[in-house]
């Protein structure tokens, strides 16, 4: 008997069940995974509704960093790096007339670029959420910066002078106000003076890209 194609599916998914219910009474899996060297590391964080991987993934970097240099376990702020380097990458949209993508997307050396810049500060002091908010989502504030730019660019004369101050205003309405100075363990820190919290050397550091081209 030749089955239908929706019996077909029907038959698939029940026969893929059994399979499910069958393997979920075994209690035992085939391989148990063993730790030989762990790498002393930060816990996990969450980027959320984000396309900031890259600064979540290069912070965790650093925090291990400053662990294997035996600084200490750091908890970094990954939205202070992306505060800063959002306008970096608006100015240069502008720069090109909008011939180039504006988007959540970036690079580790976006990280150190900012981190040698601006310096680094801990997630409790800035975490880049609203009063009430715990998790991040960046899909309205993008749209709001896109359009923002996109607006600018279509004014047919010379560019406004006004535009980098709203730019500021949105990122602060989304990100919050950057701190210029913090106390932390009643010691305080500047992204303008040394000493500078979680100092981990990042100008020492090599950048190694891999780039691969299908023809």
């Amino acid at each position: 008997m030749r089955l239908s194609p929706i019996h077909s599916i029907i038959f698939t998914l029940t026969l893929f069940s059994s399979f499910t219910l069958a393997g979920d009474q075994n209690d035992t899996f085939p391989y148990q995974f063993k730790t030989e060297i762990e790498i002393p590391h930060t816990p996990v964080k969450n980027q959320d509704s984000t396309g900031t991987c890259w600064s979540f993934s290069a912070i965790s970097f650093l925090e291990s960093e400053l662990l294997r240099l035996k600084k200490g376990e750091y908890d970094l702020s990954e939205m202070f790096i992306v505060r800063h380097v959002y306008p970096l990458k608006a100015r240069n949209y502008i720069r090109l007339h909008g011939y180039t993508r504006f988007d959540q997307g970036g690079l580790s050396h976006d990280v150190m670029d900012a981190v040698q810049a601006y310096g680094l500060v801990p997630e409790s002091i800035y975490s880049g959420m609203r009063e009430g908010e715990n998790r991040h989502d960046h899909r309205e504030f993008i749209k709001a910066m896109q359009g923002l730019l996109d607006g600018v660019l279509r004014k047919p004369d010379k560019l406004s002078t006004a535009w980098p101050a709203a730019l500021e205003g949105v990122l602060n309405a989304y990100l919050g106000t950057p701190p210029q100075q913090f106390t932390i363990d009643g010691k305080n820190y500047s992204h303008h003076h040394a000493p500078r919290y979680g100092r981990v050397g990042a100008e020492h550091l090599i950048h190694l890209q891999r780039a691969e081209r299908q023809i």
